[in-house]
């Protein structure tokens, strides 16, 4: 394999980009748990953040609620939302060190959605070169890293995308 970057050394912000890296890590700890994607979890209204870009809050304003897992991981990669993110982000646990137990280097995941909307330069913490991302995605469609019924559906997600539609899905 020969690769050919440009400003490969930087380490550019992942911005939302790092909500398939904590979708990864989640489907991974679904699957050695064997967690079905259909499991309900139960969220409180005071895990919606305020002022930050949430459809799921929207939908569900102001009061507990329950949603499954694979509806959280929708709402988060297919419509970006910021709190379905965070949510995630908690259950997965160190999806820094989940992406490093991949091979995957030079990525770092280190501030939630809610840190990076507290103080907007939080926005830099979780950043990559663009090879180490390139390669995740690589490793995501090219190895088998938990049950194709979780791969398979996150790669309807992804594709399913409401939100930038002038961007690569």
């Amino acid at each position: 394999d020969e690769i050919v970057a440009a400003n490969d050394s930087i380490l550019f912000p992942l911005m939302s980009v790092f909500k398939f890296h904590t979708a990864l890590a989640v489907l991974d700890r679904m699957d050695k748990n064997r967690t079905p994607l259909d499991s309900v979890v139960r969220i409180k209204a005071s895990d919606m953040h305020p002022d930050t870009y949430s459809p799921l809050r929207e939908r569900h304003p102001g009061r507990d609620f329950s949603i499954t897992i694979a509806e959280l991981l929708r709402y988060s990669v297919a419509h970006s939302d910021n709190n379905a993110c965070d949510i995630l982000l908690e259950y997965a646990g160190a999806v820094e060190k989940y992406v490093r137990g991949l091979g995957i280097e030079n990525t770092f995941i280190s501030a939630s959605e809610k840190t990076m909307h507290d103080r907007i330069e939080n926005q830099y913490l979780n950043r990559s070169t663009p090879t180490a991302t390139a390669r995740l995605i690589e490793t995501f469609f090219e190895n088998r890293l938990f049950a194709s019924k979780y791969k398979k559906f996150l790669i309807r997600i992804m594709t399913e995308t409401s939100t930038g539609q002038d961007k690569l899905k």
